[in-house]
């Protein structure tokens, strides 16, 4: 009957050791784990730093790239006005002109006409 007491004994120091083990390895886990968590949350903070970043990339090339648009336009557009404009200003001076000749010409008639009515009365 003493090998009954034994097996037990030794059996409750073999649990022991084994229990000792389990925390050891439980412990050791525990410490991979949350060294690959860690590992983890880094990778996930550099990879989101490197999305913002390219985001901002995307982003201030579309702005340029409005911008550009926008300027294209507006110096299209002032440059139309600016034709228009002087197209305006050439034919009113055109007009001017002409209204300049024709009074010079109608005052020419009318000097003619004038002239003609005085050799007629000197003439009568």
């Amino acid at each position: 009957m003493r090998i009954k007491p034994m097996i037990a004994a030794l059996a409750v120091l073999s649990l022991a050791a084994c229990s000792e083990r389990a925390e050891d390895q439980r412990e050791r886990a525990g410490n991979a784990i949350a060294e690959d968590v860690g590992s983890a949350a880094d990778n996930l903070a550099e990879s989101a730093d490197r999305f913002t970043d390219r985001l901002n990339d995307h982003l201030e090339n579309m702005q340029d790239r409005v911008i550009d648009g926008a300027a294209a336009r507006v110096e299209r557009r002032v440059g139309n006005e600016l034709d228009r404009a002087a197209d305006e200003a050439g034919a009113a001076l055109t007009r001017a002109g002409d209204a300049l000749r024709d009074r010079d010409a109608n005052d020419a008639a009318a000097r003619d006409r004038a002239a003609e009515r005085d050799r007629e009365r000197e003439g009568q």
